[in-house]
């Protein structure tokens, strides 16, 4: 056996336990933040009728509140979890800034008035009338009146380091947001759902 033969069985060794470690990790992982935003769900939003894993727990899991609490009529909740299974891939999508992440995607009971859309520094932004604001690394286009909607901003500044994108558009569903996990994870779990739905009491939507 040569010596490149046998740099290739540890490397192959190597990634097999860091596959197997990985998932594990994700598996408990996943089972803890379906389990912590399933509560926050219930306590605020309204009663998860839908719920499924997506490819298993060690990957993610999808949410749905069909008949939501105001402002909400209907929200669709979805986590995915980096890849720990796969070692360098997990390593680019780490300096690439990828995290643990939870998207939402939300029905209004009133149509919005207004628009907000996001983007990260370097990246093109809406191209709409209105006022720009960055939060962290997040620079929002939004109606003036959204601007300067209190509960929203209060929101925004709350989680400006968590914030990987933000829109709303009276075309349904009305809101989508994307944030990273890590930190919001930490908090009790309805404190961020709570945050949310006061930000959406928009006013004369």
């Amino acid at each position: 056996m040569n010596l490149g033969q046998i740099v290739a069985i540890i490397l192959s060794a190597l990634l097999a336990v860091g596959y197997f470690l990985g998932s594990v990790s994700n598996r408990k992982r996943g089972v803890e933040i379906a389990l912590w935003m399933k509560r926050g769900l219930d306590k605020v939003i309204g009663e998860v009728s839908h719920a499924k894993w997506m490819g298993g727990a060690s990957t993610g899991a999808q949410m749905v509140v069909a008949k939501a609490n105001e402002p909400f009529r209907r929200v669709e909740t979805a986590f995915l979890l980096e890849a720990r299974e796969a070692a360098p891939v997990w390593w680019y999508q780490r300096l690439k800034g990828r995290r643990d992440a939870m998207v939402v995607h939300a029905t209004l009971r009133n149509r919005p008035r207004g628009k907000i859309a996001s983007s990260l520094k370097g990246e093109p932004q809406a191209d709409f009338e209105g006022e720009v604001r960055q939060f962290g690394n997040l620079y929002l286009r939004c109606t003036p009146s959204l601007c300067e909607h209190a509960p929203l901003v209060r929101f925004l500044e709350k989680y400006a380091d968590d914030l990987r994108a933000l829109s709303l558009q009276p075309k349904q569903p009305h809101l989508f947001v994307k944030v990273n996990l890590p930190r919001i994870r930490s908090l009790p779990p309805e404190e961020f759902w709570r945050d949310l739905s006061e930000a959406f009491k928009l006013p004369n939507s």
